[in-house]
């Protein structure tokens, strides 16, 4: 780990979140920020359960669960295999809300996600929404610029929420997966597979 640069790193313990806290980021690997993150895993299972009463901001990825949205962020050769349960018991007066998910990133406003894959199920379950922004998707639950390549995910994983977000991804199986062939197409030509 250096200066906005995390490499060589995993999670492989379950992280289980209860609070009534308005805000919240997780992540595998990095919960908030910029700079880069290569060569990173997470097995573990993400769970996020909160019961805010005011607003809600509430970003969960298997690597990491936002990203800044003025500097953005960099994710390559990274996968997720966890799976990843938010759950927003929505009492709030405010329909200013949000709530992302992703199987890498729950939100990624900016920078490069390349190399990557999620085998993980994905939920991002809020009650009572109208209006609020939601995003749950394979890879990212949110995405502002579409910059990304070689990222996949299982096809046979569950992914389910509000607005579904499959941009820039590629459903495989499971048996494809373990082929050479999968590891040569993640192993690219700037990749450190």
């Amino acid at each position: 780990i250096t200066e906005n640069k995390i490499s060589n790193c995993y999670n492989e313990g379950n992280i289980d979140v209860t609070s009534n806290i308005d805000n919240i980021y997780i992540g595998g690997i990095k919960a908030y920020g910029d700079g880069t993150i290569v060569n990173c895993y997470n097995t573990g299972n993400i769970k996020n359960k909160m019961n805010p009463t005011i607003e809600f901001y509430a970003y969960v990825g298997g690597i990491l669960g936002t990203s800044n949205s003025y500097s953005g962020i960099s994710i390559s050769d990274c996968y997720n295999q966890g799976e990843i349960n938010n759950f927003v018991e929505n009492n709030c007066t405010s329909i200013n809300n949000y709530s992302y998910v992703g199987g890498i990133a729950g939100a990624k406003y900016d920078g490069l996600v390349s190399n990557t894959y999620n085998s993980g199920s994905i939920y991002n379950n809020v009650t009572n929404h109208e209006n609020e922004n939601l995003g749950t998707g394979a890879i990212y639950g949110c995405i502002t610029t579409v910059n990304g390549e070689n990222n996949y995910y299982l096809s046979s994983s569950d992914i389910m929420g509000e607005n579904i977000i499959q941009t820039a991804t590629i459903p495989v199986t499971d048996e494809y997966m373990k082929t050479e062939d999968f590891y040569k197409k993640l192993s690219g030509e700037n990749s450190s597979w």
